[in-house]
């Protein structure tokens, strides 16, 4: 009887082992594995990566589709081998693995927990039914960078451009829907001081004035790092002073 039973697990893991190895060479663990995993209305379901989520591997993975997906249709003249081959190098030689890493060292903290998953939240509403559920709502703030000054042509600001634009379809190009709405807030010579008060006084555009922003993104480091006219010395300490000080309020 032991006899029997030793050889009909012998066959089990015979079978089990052929399975898998069946399964390696059709592509059939990566299926099931992107078909079960996340359900359909789920972020993560976007990057269906059964063999390692970490970061480093998700970017190899998505790459090519993170290459298309950062096409801007709204500059046409843009839309060239020779743009296609800049983003390629940006991507390759300077946004590389361990700068993607770098990014994920610091999680967020016990008590932002909430506010991540509310964020998460409203994405898979939409995602799950987009006609009863807006958008997630980005609010950038920020200066002359933001708004896009010297980024293709000549004017002083370019928002189909600038990177908030950017931002919003890449993100949507690469969910094929519309996950996020950005609004470009940024002006010109400003630093957090105005933003600072733009939010308290709740001055935003009149679409975004009904409810708010659920995200907001302050992109004022540049300006606000800006040392004191005329000071030449201790200026490390000064920059810092300055953005800490500055986003602190804000």
């Amino acid at each position: 009887m032991i006899a029997d039973l030793s050889k009909q697990l012998e066959g089990k893991t015979k079978d089990q082992a052929n399975s898998s190895s069946l399964g390696e060479s059709t592509g059939q663990e990566e299926e099931y594995a992107e078909s079960t995993t996340f359900q359909s209305n789920e972020i993560c379901s976007y990057f269906p990566a059964p063999l390692s989520h970490t970061s480093t591997h998700l970017w190899h993975t998505y790459l090519p589709r993170i290459m298309e997906a950062s096409k801007n249709p709204l500059i046409p003249e843009l839309l060239t081998d020779e743009e296609d081959k800049k983003m390629q190098s940006l991507l390759q030689e300077t946004l590389l693995p361990s700068r993607m890493r770098r990014a994920l060292i610091h999680m967020p903290t016990t008590f932002s927990h909430n506010i991540v998953k509310h964020v998460v939240d409203i994405i898979q509403k939409r995602i799950q039914d987009p006609e009863n559920n807006p958008p997630l709502r980005i609010a950038v703030f920020g200066g002359s960078v933001t708004i896009g000054r010297g980024c293709y042509g000549r004017g002083m600001s370019n928002h189909n451009c600038a990177w908030p634009k950017r931002l919003e379809l890449l993100i949507n190009q690469f969910a094929k829907m519309d996950v996020v709405k950005v609004y470009n807030l940024g002006i010109g010579g400003t630093t957090s001081n105005v933003a600072t008060r733009i939010l308290n006084y709740w001055m935003y555009p009149k679409e975004l004035s009904k409810v708010g922003p659920d995200v907001i993104i302050n992109s004022y480091s540049t300006n606000d790092s800006l040392p004191p006219w005329g000071v030449t010395e201790g200026l490390v300490v000064k920059v810092l002073d300055n953005a800490r000080g500055s986003l602190q309020n804000f």
